[in-house]
């Protein structure tokens, strides 16, 4: 049994040389493996992807109908000319307050970036008003809120106070106001 055991120098050197090269071989198909997977898995996330970006492109595709450009470019019709339109509309707020016998004062904003559109801002307006009976100023915001067809806003904050049993209040009350920098809104910009 011994002698069974018993290999020369040369045949122990070669059998290590063999093990070692068994070994090296499957070490490196593991490493290629795992190195496979990884890619495989890359390969299926940009799949994935490609897949979301076709699909969101077709989405947008089937809201580019006519119907949805004319909405589109009458929206941009809606924004105030940011800045030369503002003196205009402050005109405007404070000539319909005349028109009920309401004087009011208009504070504006700095405009501020509208989300990720480019070209569009808002600006928060504050209308004070002091001494007016509450029911001009009802028929006043009812005004204001009739003109939603022509400018982009939102009314809201109002502050009134009044003084013991008069039937006048004064107060404030916020609007915020979507500008634009005319010609430089993209239509794609608003949806």
């Amino acid at each position: 049994m011994a002698a069974h055991l018993y290999m020369s120098k040369s045949r122990w050197i070669a059998g290590g040389i063999l093990l070692a090269s068994v070994g090296l071989f499957y070490w490196s198909i593991g490493v290629r493996l795992a190195g496979g997977a990884e890619v495989e898995a890359l390969a299926m996330r940009q799949e994935a992807l490609q897949f979301k970006i076709t699909n969101l492109r077709w989405q947008r595709d089937a809201l580019d109908t006519e119907e949805s450009e004319k909405t589109r470019a009458a929206a941009l019709l809606r924004l105030i000319e940011e800045p030369d339109g503002l003196p205009g509309l402050v005109d405007q707020l404070q000539d319909m307050a005349q028109q009920y016998g309401i004087d009011i004062r208009v504070a504006v904003s700095e405009p501020e970036s509208f989300e990720s559109m480019d070209g569009v801002f808002t600006r928060q307006l504050e209308l004070s008003f002091d001494g007016v009976p509450y029911d001009l100023l009802e028929t006043y915001v009812g005004h204001l809120q009739g003109q939603a067809s022509r400018w982009h806003f939102l009314l809201g904050g109002f502050n009134l106070t009044n003084r013991g049993s008069e039937a006048s209040v004064a107060g404030k009350m916020q609007m915020q106001i979507w500008t634009g920098t005319g010609k430089s809104v993209e239509q794609d910009a608003l949806f």
